[in-house]
C-alpha cells in the first residue's frame, strides 16, 4: 500500500502568493522572534483544537489526542535540542474556529495546529501558514436513504444544509449553491450537531472537510450505528484544501516548523495517523494530486 508522506503545494499561484509573502514577512522587524521568546521564558505555547477528530480531540477519558497532539510533541523535542535545555515547558490552549485566528496573532500561542485551510486572505495581519501538511475537500454526509433527493450537479434548493459557521467550507457553499437554506452551526460541539442532526432528520445534509466527515463517521460507528446507514458524497470532493500550521509572522519559526513537517519523524507522525484511514482518502490525495494543487511525495 502507498505511504503518503509529505505535501508540497505545486499550484503556481498560491506558491506565489506563499513565497512572496514569506518575503514580507522577513522584513518586518520585531522586538523578540519566537524563538528568544521560547529561550527567554522557556514555555512552548500551543493551540490544539478538542473537536477535530483525527486532528485534536478528547478521549472518553478525556486525554487529549491526535495528529496534532504527537506532531507538537515532535516539535517540542526538536526545539528543546536547538536551544538546548533540559526542560521546555509546554502551554495547552484550546483553539476552536472563532479564536484560532486570534490566539496566534496576540501572541497567546506559538503555534495552532488544526484543520486549517491555506488561504490567500488571512483575517490577521500577525499570522501565516506553514507549508502543507494535508490536502481533503468538500463532502456531504447524508442518510444513506436520502441518496436520491440530493443532486449535487443542481442547486439543492430547499434543501436544509449544516455547516460550520466562519470556515472555507461554509463560504464554498454560499457560492456554489446559494438557493440551499444553510443552517449555521458554531461552538466545539457544532460539528458533532451537525452529524447528530443529520441523524435525526433536521437537516438533509452536513457538509464538512472530508477527512473530518471521516473522523466523525469513526465515533458513530462506536457508538453502534451501523455504516450503512449513512454516506459521504461525492466520492471525488467537490474542492481541494490543503491544510497548513497557523503562525506568527517570523520566518525563522516558519521554516523551522516547514522542517518538522518535511522530516522522518514527521512523516511517522502522518503515517501514524493517515495510513488507517488510507482507504477513505486516498481518492481525494490522488484527485488534488491530479489537479496540480500539491505534490504528493509517496514513500
Amino acid at each position: 500500500m502507498k505511504k503518503y508522506a509529505r505535501l508540497k503545494l505545486t499550484n503556481p499561484i498560491i506558491v506565489a502568493f506563499w513565497v512572496a509573502f514569506s518575503f514580507i514577512i522577513a522584513g518586518e522587524a520585531k522586538a523578540e522572534t519566537i524563538f528568544e521568546e521560547i529561550e527567554r521564558t522557556g514555555t512552548l505555547k500551543i493551540g490544539i483544537r478538542n473537536d477535530a477528530i483525527p486532528f485534536g480531540y478528547r478521549k472518553p477519558n478525556g486525554e487529549l489526542t491526535g495528529y496534532c497532539v504527537d506532531f507538537l510533541a515532535a516539535l517540542k523535542e526538536s526545539i528543546r535540542e536547538k536551544i538546548d535545555r533540559e526542560e521546555l515547558l509546554v502551554r495547552v490552549f484550546q483553539s476552536t474556529v472563532s479564536n484560532r485566528w486570534s490566539l496566534v496573532a496576540d501572541g497567546t500561542v506559538h503555534i495552532e495546529c488544526g484543520p486549517n485551510t491555506i488561504q490567500d486572505q488571512i483575517p490577521e495581519e500577525e499570522v501565516t501558514f506553514s507549508q502543507p501538511f494535508f490536502v481533503t475537500g468538500t463532502q456531504f454526509l447524508i442518510l444513506e436513504s436520502q441518496r436520491d433527493r440530493i443532486d449535487l450537479s443542481r442547486s439543492l434548493a430547499g434543501l436544509r444544509i449544516g455547516v460550520l459557521r466562519g470556515t472555507s467550507t461554509e463560504i464554498f457553499l454560499q457560492q456554489q449553491y446559494p438557493e440551499a437554506t444553510l443552517i449555521p452551526l458554531q461552538g466545539s460541539t457544532g460539528r458533532r450537531r451537525g452529524v447528530q442532526g443529520v441523524l435525526q432528520g433536521r437537516f438533509d445534509s452536513f457538509v464538512s472537510d472530508g477527512i473530518l466527515l471521516i473522523g466523525e463517521v469513526e465515533g458513530l460507528q462506536a457508538l453502534g450505528f451501523p455504516p450503512s446507514n449513512y454516506a459521504i458524497i461525492p466520492t471525488i470532493p467537490l474542492s481541494c484544501d490543503p491544510y497548513g500550521m497557523l503562525l506568527p509572522n517570523d520566518l525563522e519559526w516558519k521554516n523551522f516548523v516547514n522542517k518538522i513537517i518535511d522530516s522522518d519523524r514527521g512523516s511517522e507522525i502522518w503515517q501514524d495517523w493517515f495510513n488507517v484511514v488510507l482507504p477513505q482518502i486516498e481518492t481525494t490525495l490522488q484527485t488534488c494530486d491530479e489537479r496540480g494543487l500539491i505534490d504528493l511525495k509517496l514513500e
